[in-house]
């Protein structure tokens, strides 16, 4: 009897720890990341209907480095403070952004965040290493793109032919593709590579918090153990 006292003891404490640490790491990283988005908003080239930013370098990492989990909530907070009127998108903030043609890929920043940390974490588990191939992370980081754009586009497309209200101009799905996606493909490619090069090098951290976590919860159980023993 007392033996299995000590071991629900013990599991329950390993769990009480790993639980303090996952909440640590989502009070410091997700905001990280969340302040990024709103610093490379502010590095913007002006160019009409959507600015160039580096914001999708950073919305890529948050999914790669965060999981899918937190890279999601950084990019919802982010979006929720636009949305609340805070001037934190590349023109500003306010809930008229929705009918904007780049609310689209603010939307898709979230899709990105979640499918490249889905990808990620698959990845994480799989590799179980600190380090990872930056051929392994390159697809996860071009798919999150990918997501990005879709959404955009969709979104750009629905606005032109749907919502009165903007510009007045109906778009075909081409006219949508060339005037809301080509102009930019380039560029965000070359951010998407910087972005998984990034993650790449930052894999280590992801891996040693992980590490590190199962460590301490593993240690502080059985110095726990010993005291009650």
């Amino acid at each position: 009897m007392e033996k299995r006292v000590n071991k629900t003891t013990k599991t329950q404490d390993t769990s009480f720890i790993i639980n303090r640490k996952k909440e640590m790491m989502t009070l410091t990283l997700v905001p990280l990341f969340t302040v990024l988005m709103c610093i490379s908003a502010k590095l913007t080239i002006p160019i009409p209907v959507i600015p160039i930013t580096l914001q999708v370098t950073v919305a890529i990492m948050s999914g790669l480095l965060l999981g899918a989990r937190l890279g999601v909530l950084s990019q919802l907070l982010y979006v929720g403070m636009g949305l609340l009127g805070l001037p934190v998108f590349s023109s500003g903030g306010g809930i008229g952004y929705v009918v904007t043609g780049t609310f689209g890929y603010l939307l898709g920043f979230i899709f990105c965040a979640f499918i490249g940390g889905l990808l990620a974490d698959r990845l994480e588990k799989k590799k179980g290493t600190v380090t990872v191939p930056f051929l392994s992370i390159l697809p996860i980081a071009l798919i999150s793109l990918l997501v990005c754009y879709i959404s955009g586009i969709l979104y750009l497309y629905f606005l032109s032919n749907y919502y009165t209200g903007y510009a007045g101009t109906k778009y075909s799905f081409l006219t949508t593709l060339a005037y809301g996606a080509l102009p930019f493909i380039g560029k965000d490619i070359l951010l998407t590579v910087l972005a998984a090069e990034l993650t790449r090098r930052l894999w280590r951290f992801r891996r040693h918090v992980t590490v590190k976590t199962a460590k301490t919860a593993s240690v502080a159980s059985d110095t726990m153990q010993h005291q009650v023993d």
